[in-house]
């Protein structure tokens, strides 16, 4: 009989975006992933079943974290001009504001996991291509 899960997913899910976001994938280890996300190796295997799917669904949460931001500015039918000097300024103070200068974690995986990763590569076309219609709705 398996045993119960004795962790959240979603908050390991979090801490194994963090650490990909920091180290990359190649750079980022099991062990790492293990220590990180203090759970241990069967419990990362049952649940997110290899390294690779525990990336790509660390990678959607960052999409998914960045859409519902994009689209509470986009539901508050601000003019275009305001709406991209918003949307610009979330990214510059993101990205000044963060002590470990991470970046984007969608750019990361772009240059890092592409043009050889076919997964990858389908999240970020349907990230570019939300953010393309948004851009147009607006």
């Amino acid at each position: 009989m398996a045993r119960p899960k004795e962790f959240i997913e979603i908050n390991v899910l979090e801490k194994a975006m963090l650490l990909f976001w920091q180290k990359g994938y190649y750079q980022a280890s099991i062990q790492d992933l293990v220590d990180a996300m203090s759970i241990n190796r069967a419990s990362l295997y049952g649940a997110f079943t290899d390294k690779h799917s525990l990336y790509l669904l660390a990678l959607e949460r960052y999409r998914q974290q960045d859409v519902a931001e994009l689209l509470q500015l986009f539901n508050r039918n601000l003019p275009a001009a305001s709406f991209f000097a918003a949307v610009f300024d979330n990214v510059i103070v993101g990205l000044t504001d963060d002590p470990d200068r991470k970046g984007c974690f969608i750019t990361n995986a772009t240059l890092e996991m592409l043009p050889d990763d076919q997964a990858v590569q389908n999240l970020i076309t349907t990230n570019l291509t939300f953010l393309q219609e948004i851009f147009v709705e607006v």
